[in-house]
């Protein structure tokens, strides 16, 4: 009986036990993307330049950008990308549940990641695991994970966790330092050489040594982050440098409008991942949740306040910024959306005009449009104001010190700026996607359970809350429940992520098409032109490209030298219900053409 208890509790067997469950969660939750094809346009077409027939093309990949000669507007460097695409090809072909697959495995793999990380800034199994599935599950970073062209994220990430925590062991262990240091180096090469925005690590890497360090003086606390971040600052040159001189340009990226409002959807992205504001806008509870934070900051303001000089006075701030946003959400709709109101008949600020973009809908949309404005912004003051204080919540007494904080309170404010750091780079080139959050997410489903954690145990350690800690502590649990259920794969992509912007319909349509145009020219593809597809539904567009690269990998050396799509009104229609009218036209003796036209039948999908 003993034996079999030791067993059980072995940390071995736990942490197995863990993992695994975090394997079957991430099954359980994208198992049906499996069953697609490939949902973004783009993928066919990198999987056409991505095949390795002779050495040359390895070359190609590493020395040339991403889809050049294809007429894709965007320049990237993204090697690692096509050659994860290249094995797949290699071993699947153009079988899209392959690639799904590979898609699948390398966001279980992050996970993983983020579960030993967590357990290793933490120590606590149940945060890892918490922090794990939170990441795991997240709504916003679907579109990462189901679209192979996304991939650049999910690799990314994954070799900027393992760049990391190489780096920890460089820096905790005294035998093997160079080796982890390289290993680290390593792994950022490669996370960069996956996406761009690997070129955080040496900031990431700054931060901790910053934060961590045991040197009083903040001089010397920052030389010698300094010191350690070199190589990675080095190695940070030459990986840009190398860019540049591929694409020669620094910047490079989509050449669309810039997005004004970065930081707003950054935070909304964090804090709204499920929709939850604009499916719960009309509901009670979207005003009345504030009432938590509130209720928790009124009761525990000695300790908030706790501090001396500047760290105090700034307390004071995020305390009343606090109160003032948590007010103004509950007493919005007495005071505000009345004024919102006036304003739809011309007799308030127009201001409620402007935002909700003029009132020539109906007073119902005008007010929903207002609503959400206001209370995207609210909830994002109020997210930012709560993280900060659980970074200097327990900030010393220490004048002497520049970081006197607890151990929770320095790693709670070294992910805060883990977190801030993808900003930085989305702000320098104005674009921001939501699955550009991939890594943003990892320290923040890190935070989430931490803070958790620590309100927990600050009730604990506060004796003069006797009267309040039955009730808190059932508050505080459910609360976390609720963010957990909020931020899980099974609520956004249960209800709307299944065929969220299409996914499902649009690969099966593109599949159909597809598939019926290579069944009609396959006797003779040498034969043939130039194609022309008209009378496709604006939701189910597909760019010439991917017509092209799919004939190309269909038939090689074909004589294709046009594709044009034509588009027509977007409808509601299932993909089934779409018929092909397909006929070769020969133009002269040495041009056909093969024209395709795409009815659409009235059926409506639900």
């Amino acid at each position: 009986m003993n034996k079999s208890k030791n067993t059980l509790f072995n940390p071995y067997v736990t942490t197995c036990f863990l993992v695994l469950s975090i394997i079957l969660i991430a099954f359980i939750s994208f198992r049906e993307v499996l069953g697609y094809f490939f949902t973004a346009a783009e993928t066919v077409t990198l999987i056409d330049k991505s095949r390795i027939q002779s050495f040359g093309d390895i070359v190609r990949i590493l020395t040339d950008d991403l889809m050049s000669g294809t007429g894709f507007t965007g320049r990237f460097y993204r090697p690692l990308l096509v050659l994860s695409l290249s094995i797949d090809y290699y071993i699947w072909g153009l079988n899209p549940f392959g690639y799904h697959l590979t898609d699948l495995i390398i966001h279980i793999l992050v996970s993983i990641s983020v579960f030993f990380l967590a357990r290793l800034l933490s120590g606590k199994n149940v945060v890892a695991w918490l922090s794990a599935v939170i990441f795991t599950t997240n709504p916003v970073i679907i579109s990462a994970v189901i679209g192979t062209d996304k991939r650049n994220d999910t690799l990314a990430g994954l070799f900027l966790i393992l760049s990391f925590l190489s780096f920890l062991k460089h820096h905790s262990l005294n035998a093997y330092k160079k080796f982890f240091l390289i290993l680290s180096l390593f792994f950022y090469a490669l996370s960069f050489g996956s996406k761009e925005i690997g070129v955080i690590v040496p900031l990431i890497v700054f931060f901790y040594l910053l934060i961590f360090s045991d040197e009083a003086s903040l001089k010397k606390r920052t030389a010698n982050a300094v010191r350690g971040t070199a190589p990675y600052v080095i190695t940070a040159f030459i990986l840009v440098g190398w860019r540049a001189f591929i694409l020669s340009q620094w910047v490079g990226g989509y050449k669309s409008p810039p997005d004004d409002v970065i930081i707003l959807n950054y935070f909304n992205f964090l804090i709204n991942p499920t929709g939850f504001l604009g499916q719960f806008s009309n509901s009670v509870v979207v005003f009345l949740l504030p009432i938590i934070p509130l209720f928790l900051s009124l009761v525990f303001y000695k300790r908030i306040i706790s501090g001396i000089g500047g760290i105090k006075t700034f307390k004071v701030i995020l305390l009343i910024g606090l109160i003032f946003s948590s007010l103004i959400i509950l007493l919005y709709p007495l005071l505000i959306e009345p004024l919102a109101q006036r304003a739809y008949y011309d007799k308030g600020p127009q201001f409620f005009q402007t935002i909700s973009k003029g009132h020539d809908g109906s007073l119902s949309l005008y007010l929903w449009n207002v609503r959400m404005y206001f209370l995207n912004r609210l909830y994002i003051l109020l997210l930012f104001f709560i993280i900060c204080f659980m970074g200097v919540i327990n900030y010393g007494y220490n004048r002497e010190r520049f970081f006197p904080l607890s151990t929770k309170g320095k790693i709670l404010t070294f992910l805060f700026l883990w977190l801030l750091s993808p900003l930085c780079v989305y702000l320098f080139v104005l674009s921001l996607a939501p699955w550009q959050m991939y890594i943003p997410f990892i320290p923040f489903s890190i935070m989430l359970p931490m803070i958790f954690a620590e309100s927990i145990q600050s009730l604990g350690r506060s004796s003069h809350l006797s009267l309040f800690r039955r009730l808190l502590l059932p508050l505080i649990t459910g609360i976390f429940l609720l963010i957990l259920l909020l931020y899980s794969v099974p609520l956004g992509f249960g209800k709307t992520g299944r065929n969220q912007d299409g996914w499902r319909d649009i690969s099966e349509a593109r599949y159909l098409l597809l598939n019926a145009l290579s069944t009609f020219v396959a006797k003779s593809p040498m034969d043939v032109n130039k194609i022309v597809i008209s009378g496709l539904p604006f939701n189910y567009w597909l760019p010439d490209m991917m017509v092209k690269s799919w004939y190309n990998l269909k038939y090689p050396g074909n004589n294709v030298k046009e594709v044009t799509v034509k588009t027509v009104a977007p409808v509601q229609t299932n993909p089934v219900c779409l018929d092909f009218d397909i006929k070769l036209i020969e133009i002269d003796a040495a041009m056909n053409e093969v024209s395709m036209r795409v009815n659409a039948c009235e059926n409506r999908s639900d």
